[in-house]
């Protein structure tokens, strides 16, 4: 019998990594965030989706966003903890690192040769203040060679759904190119193309950056904010966990 996590959302670059224990939760698994939900159902279904990838909730570092750059290294010492920052830094196996999103994109960069991994959340603002640039640089600082690191982006609102009325929130002159005004005069947002080209820019090889297909604004298997507020439907927030494992010996 096949267990669920074979038919979880896959990364194709992670699946190369067999160190590497990667999950993508859905709306089936139940919304994963308390601002969303009561504590208890809550912390049911993060365990569930936890459990099916062999991984406990008390051994995860949880993100609690900021909408920022802030960069944290992490280790044991959080474990089953909250800690501030967009970007989760680890260096240690068996401690996972666990982020809820809900239209940005929950995006897993690794260094498979020095062993770094982070969990970063990218949206527009994050987009707009160079995290990836800022995360590739943290990386380096600490023995990395970006053309060593992967950057693997989970699910995110697409340019076709990510749709913006009246004057532009972006400071940085970059996304010129990845915004387009449509015929009914509201904006179109790329940010995934945002996203690959500033890890390209970073350093990161073009085939070592791989961004999820899917479109949570008109995938219902995940939840979308955007699509809540247009819609009316229960708001709630989907996890993506990720973890280096223990090493048998």
């Amino acid at each position: 019998m096949l267990r669920y996590s074979e038919f979880m959302l896959k990364s194709k670059l992670l699946a190369g990594f067999g160190e590497v224990v990667y999950g993508v939760s859905e709306v089936a698994d139940g919304n994963m965030s308390v601002n969303w939900g009561d504590t208890v159902t809550v912390d049911c279904n993060r365990r569930k989706f936890l459990g099916k990838l062999g991984i406990k909730q008390e051994d995860c570092v949880i993100a609690s966003l900021e909408l920022g750059t802030r960069i944290v290294e992490v280790g044991s010492s959080q474990k089953d903890k909250y800690v501030e920052g967009d970007a989760l830094v680890m260096k240690e196996e068996g401690v996972g690192l666990f982020m809820l999103t809900a239209d940005c994109h929950a995006t897993v960069v690794y260094d498979p040769v020095k062993k770094i991994l982070v969990l970063v959340h990218l949206g527009r603002q994050g987009l707009d203040r160079e995290l990836p640039e800022k995360v590739i640089k943290e990386m380096e600082s600490l023995g990395s060679w970006a053309g060593n690191v992967i950057a693997a982006a989970g699910p995110g609102i697409s340019r076709e759904s990510y749709v913006w009325e009246g004057d532009l929130p972006f400071a940085h002159p970059g996304w010129t190119e990845f915004v387009e005004r449509g015929t009914d005069g509201k904006w179109r947002i790329d940010m995934a193309g945002f996203l690959r080209r500033q890890f390209f820019e970073a350093g990161v090889r073009e085939k070592n950056i791989e961004i999820s297909s899917v479109d949570v604004y008109s995938d219902s298997r995940f939840y979308s904010h955007v699509r809540s507020v247009k819609t009316g439907e229960a708001e709630g927030r989907f996890a993506t966990v990720v973890m280096i494992r223990k090493s048998l010996g």
